[in-house]
């Protein structure tokens, strides 16, 4: 139970329903993929590529993705210094797959206990499953319901009791107690009467092969962050370029902050002599390392290496913008 609660952002962008007629029941998809992050606190992963696997066969793909790439970018961008430790938020892992993309599955397969690093070429695959428009869900059950019905699932995170290790076998009903024991991330997929139907990473032997019934009173008490999303369409030939500038909510026009994905191989990232291993621009040596072996290998023969060393006045977003 490694899940931690977001910590309050004003930038968030709330998701407002539109005025689509709500269903009574949101019955979860058949042929769900029941993922299982063992004895790893590697939740915020698993609940996230959950999601993304849902919302891929939605639109005809039955590509998965990897938990453990989603679950490393989390830690790498979270609010939390260093990776010596377990667990991460929703918006850590939002942040990460934002900036990254998501490999494949079968480029970066999840091992328990050993996670690997970011190559090349899972970068390069990471490129086909981004994310799109984005917006946190406020803990209104209209809300949730809502979000359920435009966006087909829910990314969300909760604080945990008992219940959740003892749910019906036969209804998926998790026994509501009080006692908490650590927040979790999960995948809501559907809803009826009595509650949420989540889809969780601890196997198809967990619940109701693999999926769980969260009543609504639980809901209330226990509930911490929530997400919906849609998957931005795959785009590579333009994946290099600068985005166009924008106009922020002032009506200024502003230059966006480039993804680390776009300007990933170009840059290191120093500070006081030693590589700044989080947030949005992170670097370390075996980034570095692989970037090096890409060049090495490279058919075109580079004659010159240009190193440009930025101010120290600058922030970092200056800097990935030149």
């Amino acid at each position: 139970m490694t899940a931690v609660q977001d910590v309050p952002d004003l930038r968030d962008w709330p998701f407002e329903p539109s005025l689509v007629q709500l269903r009574r029941y949101v019955t979860p998809p058949r042929g769900l993929t029941i993922l299982d992050q063992q004895q790893e606190g590697a939740c915020t992963g698993f609940g996230l590529a959950a999601v993304i696997n849902l919302l891929n066969e939605r639109r005809g793909r039955r590509a998965r993705v990897s938990p453990r790439m989603l679950y490393e970018m989390a830690r790498l961008h979270d609010e939390w210094p260093g990776e010596e430790y377990a667990g991460s938020s929703c918006r850590g892992a939002i942040k990460g797959w934002y900036n990254m993309g998501v490999c494949g599955d079968a480029k970066w397969p999840y091992t328990a206990g050993k996670p690997g690093s970011l190559t090349v070429d899972r970068a390069k695959d990471a490129r086909a499953n981004t994310i799109g428009a984005y917006y946190r869900v406020q803990p209104s059950i209209a809300d949730f319901h809502a979000a359920i019905n435009e966006g087909g699932a829910v990314f969300c995170s909760a604080t945990t009791h008992g219940g959740w290790m003892r749910p019906d076998k036969r209804t998926g009903t998790i026994p509501h107690i009080k006692e908490e024991q650590g927040g979790h991330a999960f995948a809501i997929v559907g809803y009826n009467s009595k509650g949420f139907w989540v889809q969780n990473s601890w196997g198809k032997a967990w619940g109701k092969a693999g999926l769980g019934l969260w009543q609504y009173e639980d809901w209330l008490q226990n509930v911490m962050d929530a997400w919906v999303f849609s998957l931005a369409l795959p785009t590579p030939q333009i994946w290099h370029l600068p985005p166009a500038s924008e106009r922020n909510r002032s009506g200024i026009v502003a230059r966006p902050r480039p993804a680390r994905s776009e300007i990933a191989g170009h840059f290191i990232h120093v500070d006081d002599g030693d590589f700044h291993d989080k947030g949005r621009y992170w670097s370390n040596a075996e980034d570095v390392s692989a970037t090096a072996g890409l060049v090495a290998g490279s058919k075109q023969k580079y004659q010159h290496l240009l190193l440009y060393a930025h101010g120290g006045l600058n922030s970092p977003t200056d800097s990935a913008r030149r």
